[in-house]
């Protein structure tokens, strides 16, 4: 039987490992932030026609990810671009946005 000291710190020890994985994952997503830039802002810009994203907009969308996406998608960020547009790249690259869900910030309606 598991006294409480051993399941405190199991608990303890899932608790860093996720926050470990969180801060790597920040740290990965801050880094391809640039090469999302500049390979996919054209594709999101507000104003114009939708345009498919290029092969490579598209390598770096989907090395980064969703949830990399969407941490990255703050409202600021949000507020600069044509945030259909993005869903759209998004998808078009291959990712899974489901209707409802909170990608940063904003909400995917469609």
């Amino acid at each position: 039987m598991a006294t409480a000291a051993s399941i405190c710190l199991t608990k303890s020890l899932a608790f860093l490992i996720v926050a470990g994985n969180m801060l790597v994952v920040s740290a990965f997503c801050r880094e391809n932030a640039p090469a999302l830039i500049q390979r996919c802002s054209k594709f999101v810009q507000k104003g114009g026609s939708q345009i498919t994203p290029s092969s490579e907009c598209c390598g770096v969308v989907k090395s980064v990810g969703v949830e990399c996406l969407c941490a990255l998608l703050t409202d600021s960020i949000a507020k600069q671009m044509d945030t259909n547009k993005a869903v759209f790249v998004a998808r078009t690259c291959g990712l899974t946005l489901q209707p409802g869900r909170k990608c940063g910030g904003i909400n995917i309606l469609s």
